[in-house]
């Protein structure tokens, strides 16, 4: 048998193709697309220079006199000339992580692996480790009474518009595991904290924190405030899990599955298209 087929394959033509290094990346993990953006570790500094990417993209610092009156929502814009280059600004913010087309407070820092994008943040801000910050607006803080306001690291937030002209902001933990489903709501913890513990905060009951009692995950955790604009809306989750004392009463609370569901998209690029004509 080994003799016959090796005579019949003497006969046969075979044409040998070279194939090239498959330039597939996988960015399907909040590591990985840290890494990426940032340049950061073997294979995030790889991609980094194959692709040619840039960490600071379309960054401008604001003008303090003038940011109170900017809402890239609905298109009031700065006039241009508005604020420089983060590479060429005198007093440009103390930014080391990745940044694609936001406006700054100069006073801002950054860690080396973080990345702010399509974000508008006009207050001194310190952004830590392992966080992603997408969409945020945060021109205004009330109480704010410190020189700068610290983000706890291992942190992604994001304000999606919703229907009816009104927004929500998500924050979760950078390695929660968010479709993890729980029998018992008592094994479900929110940076720390007991779902008794948030359900205070936001005056419901603990079964108004779910849809389906036999459903229940941090994806279908209703606890992040429905508000009529993107500051406060950031300013509300963020205070949720930052402050022990904090209560708020809202008329809604929505999960992140509720987000996506009823989100806006052309405002969301009505809103990116802004920023990225200004920066």
């Amino acid at each position: 048998m080994i003799i016959k087929l090796m005579k019949t394959l003497v006969v046969i033509l075979f044409e040998i193709i070279i194939l090239h290094k498959s330039s597939f990346n996988h960015t399907g993990t909040n590591d990985e697309y840290l890494d990426i953006c940032c340049g950061i570790g073997p294979t995030g500094q790889e991609i980094f220079d194959e692709l040619k990417l840039e960490k600071h993209v379309g960054c401008k610092v604001f003008d303090e006199g003038r940011h109170d009156t900017i809402d890239f929502w609905h298109g009031i814009l700065p006039a241009l000339p508005h604020g420089d280059t983060l590479h060429h600004q005198p007093s440009a913010p103390d930014v080391h992580g990745c940044v694609i087309h936001s406006f700054i407070h100069p006073k801002c820092r950054s860690s080396k692996r973080s990345l702010l994008e399509y974000c508008c943040i006009g207050i001194p801000m310190h952004i830590s480790e392992n966080t992603i910050l997408s969409n945020i607006t945060l021109l205004t803080y009330s109480d704010f009474n410190q020189n700068i306001l610290y983000l706890p690291s291992n942190l992604i937030m994001q304000t999606i518009p919703l229907n009816d002209e009104l927004f929500a902001t998500f924050a979760f933990g950078f390695h929660d595991n968010m479709k993890i489903t729980y029998n018992n709501s008592d094994k479900i913890m929110y940076f720390g904290q007991t779902l008794s513990t948030i359900a205070k905060k936001i005056h419901r009951h603990m079964n108004d924190l779910f849809d389906d009692e036999n459903n229940k995950s941090l994806w279908t955790l209703k606890i992040f405030p429905v508000t009529k604009n993107p500051n406060e809306s950031f300013e509300k989750t963020l205070k949720l899990f930052l402050l022990n004392d904090f209560t708020m009463f809202e008329q809604q609370y929505v999960s992140i599955q509720e987000i996506l569901k009823h989100r806006d998209i052309s405002l969301t690029i009505q809103y990116r298209s802004n920023l990225i004509n200004c920066t």
